[in-house]
């Protein structure tokens, strides 16, 4: 439960009364490598902060191959706002890359929290802004970046993740093709990547 006060502390302040409150309506989820947080077709029903481990988000295109939209590692959230807020079906999937440990609220106990504890609302806000943000300004990134540029800055961003998770998940991610990141593997002689 530190790990959560700690994070939430970056962006709201609690009183001891609102900490054993939050505390009262948060449970411990381990996932097991390859089990999903959340399935596409489904109502997306919790949101759970990642305290260990790595998970992806993604989707199926037209031709059947999965497509990753994003990884999420420690001190990120899991969840799916828009089927979350307005009650509509998950076009994702949320899968463990790696065994995971995460601090789970239900939509149920999200109500209760934004009715009982002041700061509830405005500390979510403020995450949900920090992280589109983040997001917004990492893809707009990769947008003006050749492949091997995607490729070396996702590395150096993120080195647990990349240990962590399979290189076809990483390419569909960079929008290359697996061939292309490892012939771009190959050709990268930053003494960073001499142990990968």
């Amino acid at each position: 439960m530190k790990q959560l006060f700690e994070f939430l502390g970056q962006f709201g302040t609690f009183s001891q009364r609102d900490k054993e409150l939050i505390s009262q309506h948060c449970e411990p989820l381990h996932l097991r490598k390859g089990s999903n947080f959340l399935e596409a077709d489904k109502r997306c029903t919790r949101i759970g902060l990642v305290t260990k481990g790595v998970l992806r988000a993604f989707f199926f295109n037209d031709e059947g191959k999965d497509i990753t939209k994003y990884f999420i590692g420690p001190e990120q959230f899991a969840t799916d706002l828009r089927s979350l807020n307005e009650g509509i079906l998950s076009e994702t999937y949320i899968q463990a890359e790696s065994d995971a440990e995460l601090i789970v609220l239900s939509q149920s106990s999200l109500k209760v929290l934004a009715e009982e504890v002041d700061n509830w609302e405005t500390t979510v806000k403020n995450i949900i802004e920090s992280r589109l943000l983040a997001k917004v300004a990492q893809k707009t990134a990769m947008l003006n970046q050749d492949a091997t540029t995607r490729y070396t800055n996702f590395v150096k961003g993120n080195p647990d993740i990349f240990q962590q998770v399979p290189l076809g998940h990483i390419a569909t991610y960079l929008g290359i093709t697996q061939h292309s990141l490892s012939r771009i593997r190959k050709s990268v002689s930053d003494p960073l990547f001499a142990n990968w």
